[in-house]
């Protein structure tokens, strides 16, 4: 079976490198500097292991490097509407497309069971290019659980966590998810095949939603943040606020926090932190935004998850990081 990453951030980074480590045949979709360093020196990487090695992967843009089976999209959020035709021309006919965004996906509500099924949240999926260019079977969505960081085009250290959750968003199991965990499982990942893919969407997202927006807006990493008396009280209301916008879609989430304090990556900086203090754009929308308007439609009070947005999104502003189409909302 043949993987394709498409987008050699530091996660996708990471699971190119595992995947080919582990000799499995994978190819790399990245772009700009990045991809220009790969192709001249290879990827630097440094393993969880401490390891550092230069690897020769197939790396290209979506016109040079041939379709796959599975392709694996970890792009950030914000770049998957207009990058969806890019994605499908990396497809085989009957290929799995499998989402690993950060924040609320665009699929949630595909196929699901209530009054929401096959809502669409525009912001998300701005001209339903996602929705048009692929096929309901060919979908699968979950998160990635790990710490890595893009320490200079080129070069991607990997710190902590190995465990990816993957379903289809209609339930189905599927021949191809089970091709790709014994993959992944090969290469030293823990791997989930939930019958529902969203539990686990949402325990990472509530998760975010408590620490990335206050790590960005105070530059602090994940254990000076639960070590601090007057931030993690805040930590605790986010958390809550998000897991009453998850119980009242039908999805009710109780994260032990205790145990997440205890088995944080401590000096770990959020993905939100590292794209702001590299110019990057941030994904607001999925993370902020996205809940921000359920909340909203449900009449949910979530006060703290409003102000830590509003913060995020003007800091975001002054620093030329939020998104080009997130500046009209």
């Amino acid at each position: 079976m043949r993987f394709i990453v498409f987008g050699a951030g530091a996660i996708g980074s990471v699971i190119a490198a595992e995947l080919s480590l582990a000799n499995e045949e994978v190819g790399v979709i990245a772009r700009g500097e990045h991809l220009a360093k790969m192709r001249k020196n290879g990827l630097l990487y440094k393993s969880i292991a401490g390891e550092q090695r230069a690897l020769a992967l197939e790396v290209g843009t979506d016109v040079e490097v041939p379709a796959g089976d599975v392709v694996l999209v970890t792009l950030k959020s914000y770049a998957l509407s207009a990058a969806a035709p890019a994605i499908r021309r990396v497809c085989r006919p009957e290929s799995l497309v499998v989402f690993l965004q950060n924040g609320f996906p665009w699929w949630y509500f595909l196929d699901l069971n209530g009054r929401y099924r096959d809502r669409q949240i525009p912001s998300l999926d701005p001209k339903g290019l996602l929705s048009s260019n692929f096929a309901r079977g060919s979908i699968a969505g979950g998160v990635v659980t790990l710490a890595a960081s893009l320490l200079e085009p080129g070069s991607v250290q990997y710190t902590a966590g190995n465990n990816l959750s993957i379903g289809r968003p209609d339930g189905h199991s599927d021949i191809r998810l089970s091709a790709l965990s014994a993959a992944l499982s090969k290469a030293g990942f823990e791997v989930a095949l939930p019958g529902d893919p969203r539990p686990a969407v949402w325990t990472k997202l509530v998760v975010n939603v408590a620490l990335n927006g206050v790590a960005a807006l105070t530059g602090a990493n994940i254990g000076a943040i639960w070590d601090d008396d007057y931030l993690r009280p805040l930590v605790h209301q986010l958390v809550e606020e998000a897991e009453q916008i998850a119980s009242a879609l039908g999805c009710p989430i109780n994260l032990d926090l205790a145990q997440r304090r205890r088995s944080a990556a401590r000096t770990h900086k959020s993905s939100t932190l590292q794209d702001m203090e590299a110019g990057r754009p941030i994904e607001h929308e999925a993370l902020f935004g996205a809940l921000l308007s359920i909340a909203d439609e449900m009449k949910l009070t979530v006060p703290h998850i409003r102000t830590v947005s509003a913060l995020l999104r003007r800091r975001a502003i002054e620093t030329g990081c939020l998104p080009s189409h997130d500046l009209d909302r």
